[in-house]
């Protein structure tokens, strides 16, 4: 069972749709650093350039398994629904 706090799922999430993400631009460095001990992030270079994460495989797999998708594609339709639907059910 995957088990991700709503600081590493964020972490997850931004790396996922956004990277990869320069340090200063990942919003918890904790978080990131769980999802590298994880395994679902690795730090990488850019043109030459380090201080810049990903996300691996394995974070993939778990942004399928949080989204419920069976594919990248689906979960991001997924969260994309979740999103819609929080926000046309608050007050």
């Amino acid at each position: 069972m995957l088990q991700l706090t709503s600081n590493q799922l964020n972490a997850l999430v931004e790396l996922v749709e956004n990277g990869p993400l320069y340090d200063i631009d990942v919003t918890n460095l904790e978080a990131r650093d769980d999802l590298i001990a994880n395994g679902m992030a690795t730090r990488i270079i850019v043109k030459a350039e380090e201080g810049w994460t990903a996300a691996t495989h394995k974070g993939r797999d778990a942004y399928e398994v949080c989204f419920n998708g069976d594919t990248l594609k689906e979960a991001l339709a997924g969260r994309e629904a979740m999103s819609i639907i929080e926000a046309v059910s608050r007050p």
